[in-house]
Parts: C-alpha cells; sequence; structure tokens
C-alpha cells in the first residue's frame, strides 16, 4: 500500500487520491503534537533562554478542519487514515516577523521524542466512535457540535458536514439552521 505523511494542507491530496485509491490502499499519516516542550533561543547568538512545557494537548478534534478537505474520499475503502500523537521538542528563535508583523518567537524545527497514542480510521464506525461526542443528543446544530467538542464552529461545521458526508449523519433544514 502507500503510505502519505500529511501535515496540513489535505486539499492538495485530492488528485493523488483520486489517481492511488482505485488501485492500491492508501494510508494517511497525520501526526499532531500530542505534549510539546518550547525551547526559545536567541537568534543572534544562539543561548538557549527558556524552555517550557506548552499547555496545549491535540485531540482527535483537532483533525476536522484538515479531514474534511478529503470528506469525499473517507468513504473509500481503500483509505484509512492514522491519527498519530507525538510528543515533540519545539524550538524557536527571539523576534523575528509573521505576515508582516512583529512576533515574540519564530518557530524552525520541530522534532518528535515518542508516539503517545495512534488512532486509526478506516471504516464509519471509527469515525463515529472518535469524532462524535456523547450527549448531544439526538438533534444538534454545527455551532452545538463545536462547543461539545470545545473548539469553534468553523470545526464544528467542519466535523459535522465530514459526519455527514460519511453517513454517521444526517442533515435537515430548519428555518436558517442546519439540525443534524
Amino acid at each position: 500500500g502507500i503510505f502519505e505523511i500529511q501535515t496540513r494542507h489535505f486539499a492538495a491530496l485530492r488528485p493523488k487520491l483520486e489517481k492511488f485509491l482505485p488501485h492500491s490502499p492508501v494510508t494517511v499519516v497525520y501526526p499532531l503534537p500530542y505534549e510539546k516542550y518550547i525551547t526559545v533561543m536567541d537568534r543572534e547568538s544562539g543561548e538557549f533562554l527558556s524552555r517550557r512545557k506548552s499547555p496545549k494537548k491535540s485531540t482527535p478534534y483537532d483533525a476536522l478542519y484538515e479531514l474534511y478537505n478529503i470528506r469525499d474520499f473517507l468513504s473509500s475503502e481503500n483509505l484509512s487514515v492514522a491519527l498519530v500523537f507525538l510528543n515533540v521538542d519545539e524550538y524557536r528563535y527571539t523576534g523575528g516577523k509573521h505576515f508582516g508583523r512583529k512576533v515574540k518567537s519564530t518557530r524552525i524545527e520541530r522534532i518528535p521524542n515518542s508516539i503517545e497514542k495512534v488512532h486509526i480510521l478506516s471504516t464509519a464506525a471509527d469515525y463515529e466512535s472518535l469524532l462524535l461526542p456523547e450527549g448531544l443528543g439526538e438533534e444538534f446544530t454545527a455551532g452545538a457540535y463545536g462547543k461539545a467538542v470545545s473548539k469553534t464552529f468553523k470545526h464544528g461545521y467542519s466535523g459535522t458536514a465530514l459526519l455527514e458526508a460519511i453517513g454517521i449523519l444526517s442533515r435537515e433544514a430548519r428555518g436558517r439552521k442546519n439540525i443534524y
């Protein structure tokens, strides 16, 4: 089979998936930082200034937006997605610019240390068990889904559209809202 490691921009995978899926099993590996230590270095001297643990931890819901971009292929029996949660060290330089504005630090490298956990998504049941949180009720909106997974409306919309494309959810328009 084919393994594709994709750190972001899953939309760029669509032409490859169109060509490969009819002929061979494809596994898309999506590495996500689970536990991250950030080391800040001085840009001029290279001296290590600080090291701290990031409070952020990735969850499977962080993959919603990227998976949304390949939602039309997720029902294929030849496609699997591996969400790989890694413990990483991130190195940054002080100062710099990002999109024309000053920033405190600029990321220069992420080095994985270990694998914390792996979730393989191959069937609709895999997606349902991992990406459909309990306690949503029989009917809900994309906004309610986003709140249930502690993410933004963008993630809520991506998640509900993704689960609808796989066949887990069905949508009904009521006024200006879609109910799932």
